[in-house]
């Protein structure tokens, strides 16, 4: 789109070098006159409009975002069956992904899922995490604690309310 403007404006700038813009046309004078008058506006609206383009790109292609059986690492059922978590790998979306990658620790992220395969809990989208599952503790039908290992230490959770809401309980 901005590339048919700055076009538009740089046919126009050529038809239109030394008259003036007789017609009214409001989109025609501002890309006539930002052309004659500063070629320095359009090189810092390209350069917003990348920053905003890779800025919406770190947002919303986290490197969490897509997951399936391509990159599951592994699997931990909880004790009755009722629960389970799987541990998938961060893909090379951003640049933070592809380093935690290379440098090869705290490469994952966790998913709990229900027995019917429904997805009750996400592990922050930028939380990069170990592999450590010693002292994993998967919720069960008596408890809705989930704790696991992050880069802070250990983390608990309290999903009771995200296990109503799959339910359908409220």
């Amino acid at each position: 789109m901005v590339v048919i403007i700055v076009l538009i404006g740089l046919k126009m700038k050529s038809n239109h070098r030394k008259e003036k813009v007789k017609d009214n046309n409001a989109f025609a004078v501002f890309i006539t006159t930002v052309l004659q008058k500063n070629s320095n506006f359009i090189k810092k609206l390209i350069f917003i409009i990348l920053t905003i383009a890779m800025l919406i790109w770190l947002f919303f292609f986290s490197s969490s975002s897509f997951y399936g059986d391509f990159n599951l690492h592994y699997t931990k059922e909880g004790d009755d069956g009722e629960y389970y978590l799987n541990m998938y790998q961060h893909l090379p979306t951003t640049p933070i992904a592809v380093y935690k990658l290379i440098d090869g620790y705290d490469k994952y992220f966790w998913v709990l899922y229900n027995k019917d395969g429904k997805e009750i809990w996400h592990s922050p989208h930028y939380a990069y995490l170990n592999d450590t599952i010693g002292g994993l503790v998967i919720p069960t039908k008596k408890s809705n604690l989930l704790r696991y290992r992050s880069n802070g230490g250990w983390e608990t959770v309290d999903l009771t309310d995200k296990i109503n809401q799959v339910n359908g309980k409220k």
